[in-house]
């Protein structure tokens, strides 16, 4: 779950690093449903929840009301990079191409390649992340719905 988390936070540090650069964020918030399809489910399971950033460190991640664990101190250095328009952090882990609204994200560390195969963020056309689909080598799919993505920057 803690990559999840990452993968999460470097999608929203590429959209905002293409609308606020060079200023940092300071805080994004936003409910979600997640969706995992695996073959070892026998139907999908489906979770909701919320998050908050608040720059530089400051991070709650709920699942039905649950608080998530803390995370860290290396997990947070990269999602402080990342939300600060850092794109070179993200380039220097995935190879990255463009298909229409979709923006495919290819690791190229095996430290990452060992959970995702591909990453999928969907944008909407106004340029925020709508959607990202976490693709493991198994084949197995972990879908993260942005509700009601709001973020504000320094």
């Amino acid at each position: 779950m803690r990559h999840i988390l990452l993968i999460l936070f470097l999608a929203i540090g590429l959209t905002t690093a293409a609308q606020v650069q060079p200023r940092q964020l300071k805080r994004a918030e936003s409910s979600f449903r997640q969706t995992r399809i695996s073959v070892m489910l026998e139907n999908p399971e489906v979770r909701e929840g919320s998050f908050l950033y608040i720059a530089p460190d400051s991070i709650r991640w709920c699942y039905d009301g649950m608080e998530n664990v803390k995370l860290p101190k290396q997990m947070l250095s990269l999602i402080r990079q990342a939300v600060s328009g850092d794109v070179q952090t993200v380039k220097s882990m995935f190879r990255i191409s463009w298909h229409g609204n979709d923006m495919m994200l290819t690791p190229l560390k095996n430290q990452v390649k060992r959970f995702f195969s591909t990453i999928k963020v969907t944008f909407t056309n106004d340029g925020v992340a709508k959607r990202v689909l976490l693709t493991e080598p198994n084949g197995d799919t972990t879908e993260i719905e942005f509700l009601k993505l709001k973020y504000t920057a320094k």
